[in-house]
């Protein structure tokens, strides 16, 4: 699972905020935590198989 830029450039541009829908998403995207995460979890479902 990975963080879909899409869904956050759609929460930027819902803001009521001024100017944030003109933010860039991908300042917002970091997949390296869900990353660690993620292997953490699969890798007490399925150990020996996730690194």
């Amino acid at each position: 699972m990975t963080v879909d830029p899409h869904a956050i450039k759609l929460v930027l541009e819902q803001s009521t905020l001024p100017k944030v829908a003109e933010l860039d998403p991908n300042r917002f995207l970091d997949n390296s935590l869900i990353r660690e995460v993620n292997r953490d979890y699969a890798s007490k479902l399925f150990p020996g198989e996730v690194k």
